[in-house]
């Protein structure tokens, strides 16, 4: 699949990608106001790579470009005239707010593996929905089609199978993914060369999510069956949850698995006590019961009741005491002191009338430090004496309430009082059993764990020790690997090496060791491995149906004329030997005055910030 051309019902640099063997597709940026410091990513060659793959049906959120950028006031905003030429008019007031793009369609036209030429339309006004016609050739010039196969289908369901069948990449078909999966190393934005991911294989797409959902998806693009590690990450996943579950049925029910015959211990108890009060209350008996509230009393609510009264009586003391020493001053009357001194006939020095103030100022600030903490042991006491007390009138309402009972002659109402007791023990051991229940399920969520899911994890990390001990035997991840270390050597005068290992947490980690690494500063060296892995996936995949063309946004930026000059002519000769479209955009200034040979019929597109007729949309934004 290769890129044909992409355009606008609106004003924007339409484009005519280069479809021979023999031809790179160059997009030049110009930065000619560099007094202002006018930055180069201003100018829309990063933006064309989103229009791109916008076209090719990424889901795209409200923060996307094409949404986000609102008309504002004093704006001038750029439309075609009758000769198809570019003008501009004064935004109106009414359109404040709207985005800058509204209206506007885009088209691409893409060609297939089959020698089909697929156009397909995306409205940013109605951007979850796609247009799709089938043509055996190519549009001639920019038209705007009516006459559609697919006219507004849905983009996250029919457009993608639709375009999924058309595009019929063999990989897709073979893994039972969609080409959207793969479509990033076609498309390398700048946030995909991002070096602080160290991986040239975590695309920016992938940096959200889990490792599931990238990493069997490059383990399937290097030749490997990929259902082993993606069971491994749900198998990992499940544990979790069980785990998970486990922790929360321990901290619900305060269970152990160790206290589960003290629990049964407990449970028999009550059933009995429960048996027994059930004979008693039923032959109207409550002597037995009338003696145990009778204990209860002098026992325990007695005991309890006079505790409570000592504590109250000595937090009242502590609150009485702090209230007081609230009310306490520090007094000293030096007037007093200097009229005593005067009677004696001493005098009385500056030097010591000094001190005397600094004694007064020095007590008064420490009587403001001691004040507020007195007050906060106040608060603290005062709110411990509402509890207790409040502790207390519980406790005297119970002792009431059982002194009541034990009075009380009539049977009917003995039996109803007693009868509300035995719901309580019922309930009481209800709550028991539910806690057995839980403690029985923490036990069969950690046997499941052990057993069935400890043997498969145990079975698939012994599969992944295999593969990654017999990767010799795996020609397609032997190609790209050869072919990947090749392409970095040409560039970069030092071979990279790409390896599969195992991580601490039994899963698959992709390595790649470059020699060179330590010769260059900054990202470069980075970039250029991302680019070479580009290159290697995409020579190999030129055999069956895949993607036939790669954008790299910015790929000869921050490195040496010598290294852009190498680059270029690597990927010159890989696309030629591959039948591969290489598409980059570069800046001028980045443009080696030597050895960098690019024909005029290669630049497809030249933008620059000298005016907004410059830009890829004729407007800055």
């Amino acid at each position: 699949m290769k890129l044909s051309k992409i355009y606008s019902n609106k004003p924007f640099k339409n484009i005519e990608f280069n479809l021979e063997q023999d031809k790179l597709n160059v997009i030049v940026g110009s930065t000619l106001d560099k007094k202002d410091g006018a930055d180069s990513h201003n100018l829309g060659k990063s933006k064309l790579l989103s229009v791109i793959d916008f076209l090719l049906l990424k889901q795209i959120t409200k923060n996307f470009f094409l949404l986000k950028h609102p008309k504002k006031e004093g704006m001038r905003i750029p439309y075609y005239t009758n000769e198809n030429e570019v003008d501009y008019r004064e935004l109106d007031t009414l359109e404040i707010g709207n985005s800058i793009f509204e209206g506007y369609d885009f088209y691409l036209e893409i060609l297939t593996n089959n020698n089909e030429y697929v156009t397909i339309k995306r409205s940013v006004n109605k951007h979850s929905k796609v247009s799709i016609r089938v043509r055996n050739e190519p549009s001639k010039g920019f038209l705007l089609h009516n006459d559609w196969d697919y006219q507004d289908v849905t983009v996250a369901s029919t457009g993608k199978e639709v375009l999924n069948t058309l595009i019929g990449l063999d990989f897709s078909v073979a893994t039972g993914t969609t080409f959207r999966k793969t479509i990033n190393y076609s498309l390398r934005m700048q946030g995909d060369y991002d070096m602080t991911r160290n991986s040239i294989f975590q695309l920016s797409k992938f940096s959200a999510g889990a490792h599931i959902y990238w990493k069997p998806l490059v383990f399937a693009l290097l030749g490997f069956e990929p259902e082993v590690i993606h069971r491994k990450y749900e198998l990992d996943k499940e544990i979790e949850k069980l785990e998970e579950l486990t922790k929360k049925l321990e901290k619900e029910f305060g269970v152990d698995i160790n206290e589960r015959d003290v629990l049964i211990g407990e449970i028999q108890f009550k059933e009995k006590e429960i048996e027994e009060f059930k004979v008693d209350l039923e032959s109207l008996n409550y002597s037995k019961e009338d003696k145990k509230i009778i204990n209860q009393l002098v026992g325990e609510i007695e005991t309890e009741i006079a505790e409570k009264n000592s504590l109250l009586y000595r937090l009242k003391y502590d609150i009485d005491q702090l209230q007081k020493s609230l009310k306490d001053s520090f007094a000293f009357d030096k007037d007093r002191i200097e009229r005593l001194f005067k009677e004696v006939g001493i005098y009385f020095p500056d030097q010591l009338s000094k001190s005397y103030d600094d004694l007064i100022d020095f007590n008064k600030k420490i009587t403001v430090e001691r004040n507020i903490q007195v007050k906060e042991t106040l608060s603290e006491k005062q709110d411990e004496y509402t509890l207790v007390n409040k502790s207390l009138d519980e406790l005297n309402k119970k002792k009431k309430k059982s002194v009541s009972l034990i009075q009380n002659t009539d049977s009917f109402s003995k039996y109803k009082q007693y009868n509300k007791k035995l719901n309580h023990l019922e309930i009481e051991l209800s709550r028991l059993q539910a806690k057995l229940e839980a403690l029985d399920q923490v036990k069969v969520k950690r046997q499941e764990i052990k057993e069935t899911k400890g043997k498969e994890l145990s079975n698939l990390v012994q599969k992944i020790d295999y593969i990654i001990e017999h990767t010799s035997s795996n020609n397609k991840y032997t190609k790209i690997r050869q072919t990947f270390a090749e392409i970095a050597k040409e560039i970069t005068n030092y071979p990279a090496y790409l390896s599969v290992v195992k991580n601490n947490a039994n899963n698959i980690d992709f390595v790649c060791k470059y020699d060179g690494s330590a010769k260059d500063e900054g990202n470069s060296y980075y970039k250029l491995l991302c680019i070479a892995f580009d290159l290697a996936l995409h020579s190999y995949y030129s055999r069956e149906s895949y993607f036939r063309f790669i954008f790299h946004d910015d790929a000869f930026a921050n490195m040496s004329d010598t290294r852009r000059v190498s680059l270029l002519n690597t990927v010159r000769e890989y696309s030629q030997k591959y039948n591969l479209q290489y598409i980059f955009s570069i800046i001028d200034d980045d443009i080696p005055s030597h050895g960098f040979d690019i024909d005029d019929s290669e630049i497809i597109l030249r933008l620059d910030d000298k005016s907004s007729e410059g830009k890829l949309f004729y407007i800055e934004f």
